[in-house]
């Protein structure tokens, strides 16, 4: 490309490899602009924008691009503002979401623009991550959420789980903004997911056992990840029933194939024993295959352990 025009390629490697048409025309004549592009010198990956070769197919120099055709005031949103969180994998060959305001209008090919009334591009609204101006972590999901409609359950809750397991956030929070996204697509559905992380589900399998097991008629009032501390160590019991001194532990089938983890579990419901506490384990797949029979043992279990006296000295559970 230098060959072609030495000045154009400066001022784009100047610009971290993307630059608007009209301000490339400040370096060269429409012509050789022109000449560039059909030469393949440079690309044009969203109308009125150029790329240098150097940088083509880079993630963030596409997201670039795109912030650059939508024009001042704009910031990469929904799952394109989640793949810069982290929270999603970047779809390389897939549209780019920006949020604007309601006065601008931006229209391209693999290019979708947000407008959302009262929106500016600043601090609390936007944060800058990577180099590129993104909206606000809880929005981010929220606005997702809507636009994931569609795609398996469990996608569509990865981000939120990740996001609140990864303590980047809280169901309380997303709550909060999801009150003022009355027309989201599937909101009824965030709301039950929200409410269940609430209650302390931070899993898949939890959110199953949640809605398949530990529920329904029979079943006491239980609490889900619990911190007891045994030795100065904290641990989060799955579910539990306080009075009995019952935990319930869903083991997931990633985890609890692992001699090393297997362990660890051991060593962990010994030090609980010393409180009192029962721990009861239920693999993935009987959890999976067997809901109700696993719904009866529980309720079978509680008041068998329930007629248990505790000694005075055992401590109290929080």
């Amino acid at each position: 490309m230098s060959a072609v025009n030495p000045a154009l390629e400066a001022a784009l490697l100047r610009h971290d490899g993307v630059l608007t048409w009209s301000a490339g025309l400040r370096w060269a004549p429409e012509h050789v602009l022109c000449h560039a592009v059909r030469a393949g010198h440079v690309a044009v990956p969203f109308r009125g924008v150029l790329m240098h070769p150097s940088v083509g197919g880079q993630r963030l120099a596409v997201y670039r691009a795109a912030l650059a055709c939508a024009g001042a005031g704009a910031a990469l949103s929904h799952t394109t503002a989640l793949a810069v969180w982290g929270l999603l994998a970047a779809d390389d060959g897939g549209e780019v979401h920006v949020m604007t305001g309601p006065q601008r209008r931006a229209r391209a090919t693999g290019l979708v623009a947000h407008r959302r009334d009262g929106f500016v591009a600043e601090p609390p609204n936007v944060v800058v991550r990577e180099g590129v101006p993104v909206t606000g972590l809880d929005r981010s999901v929220v606005d997702a959420w809507g636009q994931l409609a569609g795609v398996a359950s469990h996608i569509r809750r990865a981000p939120v789980l990740r996001a609140v397991n990864g303590r980047m956030t809280t169901a309380a929070r997303l709550a909060e903004v999801l009150d003022g996204s009355t027309r989201l697509r599937g909101r009824s559905e965030l709301v039950g997911l929200l409410a269940k992380l609430r209650a302390g589900c931070r899993s898949e399998l939890e959110l199953w056992g949640y809605d398949r097991v530990f529920t329904g008629p029979g079943m006491p009032v239980l609490r889900w990840q619990v911190p007891v501390t045994v030795d100065g160590q904290t641990w989060y019991l799955d579910v539990l029933h306080g009075p009995s001194r019952t935990n319930f532990e869903l083991d997931g089938a990633r985890w609890h194939g692992d001699p090393r983890q297997r362990e660890h579990d051991l060593r962990r419901d010994a030090a609980l024993a010393t409180l009192a506490i029962q721990s009861v384990r239920y693999s993935h797949d009987r959890l999976i295959r067997e809901p109700e029979a696993v719904r009866l043992e529980v309720i079978a279990i509680i008041p068998a352990r329930s007629a248990t006296t505790w000694p005075g000295n055992i401590g109290r559970l929080p």
